[in-house]
C-alpha cells in the first residue's frame, strides 16, 4: 500500500509544474502560420495573466506534493511504532499466560 503511495507522489513531482500550451496545426502547408497566428493572439490576449495563475498553481502543486512525502514518512514511522507495539502486547500477553 505504501509503495503505491511513493509513486503517486513520484508522479504529483512530475506533473507539478504547469507549461503554457504550444499550439500546432495538422493542416499541411498552412500549419505552422496557422500555429503562429494563434500563439500570437494568445500572447497579445491571454498570456500575462495565464502565466501569473500557473506560476500560482504550479507552487501550490509543488507544496502539496511536499506535504504528501512528509505524511509518507509520518505515517511509515507511525506504522513502525504500531508494529513495535503489537509486539511488546504480544510478549507482555505470553508472559501473562506462563
Amino acid at each position: 500500500m505504501l509503495s503505491n503511495l511513493e509513486e503517486l507522489i513520484a508522479e504529483s513531482r512530475q506533473l507539478a509544474e504547469l507549461r503554457e500550451h504550444r499550439f500546432a496545426s495538422a493542416i499541411p502547408l498552412l500549419g505552422p502560420m496557422i500555429a503562429a497566428l494563434r500563439s500570437a493572439v494568445h500572447t497579445l490576449t491571454a498570456r500575462w495573466p495565464l502565466r501569473a495563475a500557473l506560476e500560482q498553481q504550479t507552487r501550490f502543486n509543488r507544496a502539496a506534493s511536499h506535504a504528501l512525502a512528509e505524511l509518507l514518512v509520518l505515517n511509515c514511522r507511525l506504522l513502525e511504532r504500531i508494529e513495535r507495539l503489537e509486539e511488546q502486547m504480544a510478549e507482555l500477553e505470553r508472559a501473562q499466560g506462563r
